[in-house]
């Protein structure tokens, strides 16, 4: 998204700045996206099919419904699985290539998940003034994050 702002010739540069970081994000989410009906028709659409709005994550050959050689012979074929299978439709099997994250929950308070790298949420401040030119008495709204 780009953000339209109206400001003086000398903070044109911080707005390109914000206007490049807003719109160079990946967003991830579980489930419908929203649609421009908005919550409702979202809502509606979930009824329709449920989506976890938790779920946790558990390496496959750890299963409990696998015994002790099931989960060896499947802990071999995990390790191979990429370059036999997914290679040659382009994935990328470097095992050098690990991912920080994968969802917001996997990063630490105050940060977000971007691209799987864990990234610090930029908190926002916006005053505004009673008067023209930044005069008179300032107010500063809560942080936007």
């Amino acid at each position: 998204p780009t953000l339209k702002i109206e400001a003086p010739l000398l903070e044109q540069k911080e707005v390109k700045k914000m206007n490049s970081f807003a719109s160079a994000h990946t967003f991830q989410g579980v489930g419908p996206t929203l649609p421009p009906g908005g919550a409702s028709e979202w809502m509606e659409k979930v009824e329709k099919n449920p989506v976890p709005l938790r779920f946790s994550k558990l390496e496959m050959c750890a299963h409990p419904g696998l015994n002790q050689d099931e989960r060896k012979d499947c802990a071999e074929a995990l390790s191979t699985y990429c370059k036999d299978h997914l290679q040659a439709k382009g994935a990328d099997c470097d095992p050098q290539a690990k991912r920080q994250c994968q969802l917001d929950d996997d990063c630490a308070q105050g940060n977000v998940c971007r691209e799987f790298v864990c990234q610090k949420v930029p908190v926002c401040y916006v005053s505004v003034f009673s008067s023209e030119n930044y005069g008179g008495r300032e107010y500063t709204l809560d942080p936007v994050t």
